[in-house]
């Protein structure tokens, strides 16, 4: 699909999505001016009856707060639904108080606020074709052997870090090998957490998407950030025959064991 393409693509959409934000807000001025008469009618033949008044104003009200709630969506204030384990991994607080995966998740993610022209996935996938910037991440990357005997082979870890002026051509853009003497130093020696990223199929940390989501993060200087690029993907090299799936989790459970001990430079 060429940029003009979906640029226009991306223009009759919005146009639709125009179109239907003012066709609910008649309709729920229509559902608004029909409960009022049919209110009044009730009011006539129940002479004031005051809990057929009360049934009817709870369910217009039912009505339109569930209209009101579509068109909120629709304008761009999505809702967020958590998926997660009956048993969620149980955590401690450094003040004592005991959490667990679950609620840290909820409780760091922020509203999700969308551009309402761009409602849905397949929206910002299209964006994403007409406006190839974003932000400028740097990353220095680790080639990890795999400690997995039945999955041998290699993949690529990339480390968020500062602006640098070098580059590799066959490599990403912003995107380098550490040095030998960087690697021997590549331990954490601070408080900061570390965020394990993984990237969308046949993606990487390249991409635009990825590096706006991190951004933020990257932005606060709160956290460590690296992204764990599937064999073969971002210009990594493929060393053997195992290649990866949507389900694998050999490569990422070997990068969530070693940062966890702050010792990703360690017999790798």
């Amino acid at each position: 699909m060429t940029r003009r393409t979906s640029t226009r693509l991306l223009r009759v959409v919005s146009h639709l999505q125009l179109i239907s934000i003012f066709s609910l807000a008649i309709l729920r001025r229509f559902l608004k001016r029909l409960t009022r008469l049919i209110l009044y009618a009730l009011r006539i033949f129940t002479h004031s009856h005051p809990l057929v008044e009360l049934i009817i104003k709870l369910g217009s009200v039912r009505v339109l707060s569930r209209l009101g709630s579509y068109t909120m969506e629709w304008l761009g204030r999505a809702k967020l639904a958590f998926t997660h384990s009956h048993t969620p991994l149980p955590l401690k607080r450094k003040d004592g108080t005991t959490t667990n995966l679950a609620e840290v998740c909820e409780e760091i993610t922020p509203p999700c606020q969308l551009n309402p022209l761009l409602f849905n996935g397949h929206m910002q996938t299209f964006w994403t074709a007409t406006k190839q910037h974003g932000p400028a991440v740097y990353y220095r990357r680790k080639v990890f052997h795999s400690d997995n005997k039945a999955v041998l082979g290699t993949f690529a870890v990339d480390f968020v870090d500062e602006p640098f002026e070098e580059n590799d051509p066959e490599l990403p853009p912003r995107t380098v090998y550490f040095s030998e003497e960087e690697l021997a130093g590549l331990g954490s020696d601070d408080s900061k957490p570390m965020l394990v990223v993984l990237h969308g199929l046949s993606g990487g940390s390249h991409e635009i998407y990825l590096r706006h989501a991190i951004a933020p993060l990257i932005e606060s200087g709160d956290w460590e950030i690296c992204v764990v690029n599937s064999r073969g993907c971002a210009m990594s090299p493929i060393t053997t025959g195992v290649l990866y799936n949507a389900r694998a989790t050999w490569d990422i459970r070997q990068v969530s064991s070693r940062v966890m001990f702050s010792s990703v430079h360690s017999n790798c």
